[in-house]
């Protein structure tokens, strides 16, 4: 089985939106895994809905057992509908992009992949917001365990006033777990309040420059690190072409005999696989982080416009990415937000101690944190120099 997962296969069964079945390849039955019509565009479904960062496990759960998802069929039992954590790892399971996983192991997988990785990626992103701790309520908003009452800091939850009307409202006097006396705020005013508070969420320019400059700096040394593999990557490419031509002539005139073409062939074929692969991941990876980088470094600076242009999803993502909550309560001008916790590394980009540091380093390049020195975190493992003994 571990080496049916080397190559590809899938040891066991294979998760819903799959079937198990047998082909005939030539002359011999063949284990395979293949799409299953019925059911894989309702996971391609899931998982596009969840990204949106609007579902809960529990309503993706019901609204796919309205659309007809059943349970792949285990002998004599009629399948049901998913249950609420068999939908949870089918969200987390990277057999969805292609990967197959054994004992640890991950490997590249033959089956067809149902969801792109940058999709399964936002998926992770949005279950990992939710494991935070946000209870999941009727009523859903988007600032929903962002925003804490100032008074007392407990958390702000949402209510919807006879059916068209949002307002938070704090936990603790709900529960009579405090002595706050804060009122129900309308969700429109804490909204705003949010907005404006992001208009302060600014690094200095020439704080943005440096960074822009450093991130620049790493990517060219890094890629300048991985030329001289590609290089050879590239010359190997070309010399298995030459060989595998050498290898078609000798068999064509009888030089070589066909079994040692064989092996030969399967060598060939094994290496220049393993070449390309390389060539093609570095070129992947390095015109991504590129395209990513450009993307990113055209925001920095501009967190608040961005914010105010963006819809639920993209505020949602980036007050959970910015802050661990933000306070707020209702001052004599109306609702504000009044403090926030800031999340890494965030925290240290605006903190003026650093930001002195990072100037201290722009007139000392010998302190520069983006210059030279050591790449390794620690020197030293925690047990000490000598392996630890018993």
């Amino acid at each position: 089985m571990t080496q049916k997962a080397k190559v590809g296969g899938t040891p066991g069964r294979a998760p819903v939106g799959y079937l198990n079945t047998r082909r005939r390849i030539e002359g011999r039955e063949v284990a395979v895994v293949v799409v299953d019509p019925e059911r894989a565009p309702l996971v391609q479904w899931a998982f596009e809905v969840y990204a949106t960062g609007e579902w809960t496990i529990r309503g993706l759960t019901a609204a796919l057992a309205e659309k007809g998802l059943r349970a792949l069929p285990h002998g004599a039992k009629v399948p049901g509908p998913l249950a609420p954590s068999h939908v949870a790892r089918m969200l987390h399971n990277r057999y969805y992009i292609g990967k197959v996983t054994f004992k640890g192991v991950e490997y590249d997988g033959r089956h067809q992949p149902l969801v792109p990785e940058s999709l399964f990626e936002r998926v992770q992103e949005v279950l990992s917001l939710h494991d935070k701790g946000e209870k999941q309520r009727t009523h859903t908003h988007y600032l929903k365990s962002t925003v804490w009452c100032a008074g007392c800091g407990s958390r702000l939850c949402v209510t919807n006033a006879k059916g068209q009307y949002l307002y938070f409202f704090c936990l603790g006097r709900q529960q009579h777990r405090t002595t706050c006396t804060a009122r129900y705020l309308p969700a429109e005013a804490v909204e705003a309040a949010v907005e404006r508070y992001w208009q302060t969420v600014r690094l200095p320019e020439d704080l943005q420059e440096r960074i822009r400059d450093g991130v620049r700096a790493e990517l060219a040394h890094q890629r300048d690190q991985a030329e001289p593999e590609i290089a050879w990557a590239r010359r190997r490419v070309q010399e298995l072409a030459e060989e595998r031509k050498r290898l078609a002539r000798g068999v064509v005139t009888g030089a070589i005999p066909e079994d040692l073409a064989r092996e030969e062939q399967a060598r060939i074929s094994g290496e220049l696989k393993a070449a390309q692969r390389v060539l093609a991941t570095a070129e992947t990876i390095y015109a991504h982080i590129e395209e990513t980088l450009a993307r990113v470094l055209a925001l920095v600076g501009r967190c608040g416009e961005v914010y105010a242009l963006g819809g639920p999803q993209v505020r949602r993502l980036a007050n959970q990415f910015f802050f661990e909550r933000l306070l707020v309560s209702e001052e004599d001008e109306g609702v504000a937000v009044t403090d926030a916790t800031l999340r890494e590394p965030v925290a240290t980009l605006l903190d003026p101690g650093f930001q002195a540091q990072m100037t201290l380093n722009a007139a000392n390049p010998r302190l520069d944190l983006f210059g030279g020195g050591s790449r390794m975190m620690t020197l030293v493992r925690s047990e000490g120099l000598e392996p630890p003994t018993f």
